[in-house]
C-alpha cells in the first residue's frame, strides 16, 4: 500500500499505469506500479484511495496532475535477481529521459528558426525584407549556433544511451554526463530561440493567433521538467569530479 502526494506528474490524469518512486519499509527507494483505473465496468473508476487533480500549467500542451495516494494498492517493479537497484534504474531512466527531452527541445527550436527565417524573408520594412538588416541576421545566426551546438550534444547523449552496456558503471556515468550536458544546452537553446522568435515576428509574435507562444511556453516548462540550469550545472560538476 502506498501513501503520499506526487506533484507535477506528466499526463497523470490520463495515464492508465503510473510508476511511483517511494520509500520501502527498509528506508530504501523503490519503484511501484499503480493502476489508475480499476476496470470493473466499461467506463472504469478511480483506483481506491487515489485522488487526481489536474493542474493549471504554463505549457497547456503538456498536462500535469497532482496525485494523492491513500493506502493505494501497488505492485513493486523489478526483481532483486537482476542485480539492478532501484536507485540505479531511476538514475538510468532519468538520463535517458533527459536525452529524449533534449531531442524534442532541439526539434522545437529548429522549427522556430525555420519559421522565423521564412518570415524574415517575406516581411518587408522600409522597402526591404527585414532579414536583410544586420541586426536581424545576427540574431538568426546566434539562434542557429545554439541549435547546432545543442543538436550535437543531444546526438552524443543518444549515442551514449544506445551504446551503454547493461553492467558497465563507466558507461552509466558516460550516459548520465552526456544527458546532463544535452539537457543544459538544449534548454538554453530552446529558451533563447523561442524568445527571439517572438521578438523577430514583431506584433504578430505577441498574439495568441500565432504559434510562437506555444513554443515559448513549452521551452520554459521543459527547462525545469528534469532539472533546472543550476541543478544540471552542479550535477555536471560532480560528474566531472568522478570522471577525473
Amino acid at each position: 500500500m502506498l501513501g503520499g502526494v506526487k506533484n507535477y506528474v506528466v499526463d497523470g490524469a490520463t495515464a492508465g499505469l503510473i510508476l511511483v518512486v517511494a520509500k520501502t519499509d527498509d528506508g530504501e527507494p523503490g519503484v511501484f506500479a499503480v493502476e489508475r483505473t480499476e476496470r470493473t465496468d466499461e467506463t472504469g473508476k478511480a483506483a481506491s484511495g487515489l485522488e487526481i487533480e489536474q493542474l493549471v500549467t504554463l505549457d497547456q500542451t503538456r498536462k500535469q496532475a497532482r496525485l494523492t495516494l491513500s493506502a493505494v494498492r501497488a505492485r513493486r517493479v523489478g526483481h532483486p535477481a537482476t542485480g539492478i537497484t532501484a536507485v540505479t534504474a531511476i538514475t538510468r531512466a532519468t538520463a535517458v529521459s533527459r536525452a529524449l527531452l533534449a531531442v524534442e527541445q532541439v526539434g522545437g527550436a529548429q522549427r522556430c528558426l525555420d519559421v522565423t527565417v521564412r518570415y524574415a524573408r517575406d516581411r518587408i520594412q522600409f522597402g526591404r525584407p527585414i532579414g536583410s538588416f544586420q541586426a536581424v541576421k545576427q540574431r538568426l545566426a546566434e539562434m542557429l549556433i545554439l541549435i547546432e551546438s545543442a543538436r550535437s550534444a543531444a546526438y552524443a547523449a543518444l549515442d551514449a544511451a544506445a551504446g551503454r552496456e547493461a553492467a558497465s558503471q563507466e558507461s552509466d556515468l558516460e550516459l548520465e554526463h552526456a544527458a546532463a550536458i544535452a539537457a543544459l544546452m538544449a534548454a538554453e537553446a530552446y529558451g533563447y530561440v523561442t524568445a527571439q522568435t517572438i521578438q523577430l515576428h514583431g506584433g504578430i509574435g505577441f498574439t495568441w493567433e500565432h504559434d510562437a507562444h506555444l513554443y515559448f511556453k513549452r521551452a520554459r516548462a521543459s527547462a525545469v521538467l528534469l532539472g533546472t540550469a543550476s541543478e544540471l550545472t552542479d550535477l555536471i560538476g560532480r560528474q566531472l569530479e568522478a570522471i577525473l
